[in-house]
């Protein structure tokens, strides 16, 4: 009898639990008509068509062995290792940031298997141990990080860091004065400088103006008719995510009453020359006003 061939090989010397399944690649001349083998146990694999199913089986080496079934029997060997995969799962100390707050910066907190590669999107930078360099984000944005394992069935994993940008409620250089018979209404947000838009205005002054004076929606103040004093503005915004710091500012008010002047009647002056006594102080000519 003519002897038989079990001559087959692998397409790969070493698999993943995570790689897909592979077949045994016959030699021409071999007898397809033969069983495979294995040892030790944990291989997962089809003894009739030697078919491997790597995420089925255990980590290890193994033999896979064709034996054919004919009278002049033949056996051929190949060596097959099975390795997991490296997981690369990781978590952020925080997946939101507010920039320039007073909140930590975010790092990361847990790595599953250490020894990896980290990398972050766009123009950012992050080193190997996963520290974010803070300075290198920008708000607002969502940047993308991604930790690689090491090894021969690596693994990735990513997370999302969305950035945000503290408010900036501006500056209010001096206080405006008004006077409380103009009927004019005085836009609060004038009063600032460099201040960021969509803010909250609230009055906090000590005497607070009457008669709808104060317009919170629109950010206004109408002086006319209002007691003589100092009205307080507060500019403010708020983070209903308690990721920025809250940011104010206080645009002050000082409300003047007009000036007044009463002449007075039937005033005498005499003609004669100057210098004898009969000069007028135009000041006597008023009275309860003011100088």
């Amino acid at each position: 009898n003519t002897p038989e061939i079990a001559n087959f090989t692998l397409p790969v010397a070493a698999a993943c639990t995570t790689d897909p399944t592979f077949l045994p690649i016959f030699d021409p001349q071999t007898t397809t008509s033969g069983i495979f083998s294995a040892t030790p146990s944990g291989l997962a694999f089809d003894n009739l068509s030697g078919l491997i199913v790597p995420a089925n089986s255990v980590s290890g080496n193994y033999t896979l062995t064709y034996t054919t079934s004919g009278t002049c029997v033949a056996t051929f060997s190949q060596n097959i290792s099975i390795q997991n995969q490296i997981i690369a799962n990781f978590t952020l100390s925080a997946n939101d940031y507010c920039l320039g707050s007073n909140n930590a910066p975010p790092f990361v907190n847990s790595i599953a298997n250490p020894g990896g590669n980290f990398s972050i999107s766009g123009s950012a930078t992050i080193d190997s141990l996963g520290q974010i360099d803070t300075a290198s984000l920008i708000a607002p944005n969502t940047y993308t990080i991604t930790y690689t394992t090491n090894g021969n069935c690596p693994d990735t994993a990513t997370q999302t860091l969305t950035t945000y940008i503290a408010p900036n409620a501006g500056q209010a250089p001096a206080t405006l004065p008004l006077c409380n018979g103009n009927n004019a209404i005085q836009i609060l947000a004038d009063l600032l400088i460099n201040e960021d838009s969509n803010g909250l205005w609230s009055e906090t002054s000590a005497t607070p103006s009457q008669n709808n004076a104060f317009n919170a929606i629109n950010g206004s103040f109408n002086a006319l008719g209002q007691l003589p004093g100092i009205y307080t503005f507060n500019y403010m915004f708020t983070d209903p995510l308690g990721l920025c710091n809250t940011a104010s500012t206080t645009a002050t008010i000082e409300v003047f009453a007009p000036d007044t002047a009463q002449l007075l009647n039937n005033v005498q002056v005499c003609n004669a020359p100057v210098g004898i006594g009969c000069e007028l102080n135009i000041a006597d000519l008023i009275s309860n006003g003011n100088s």
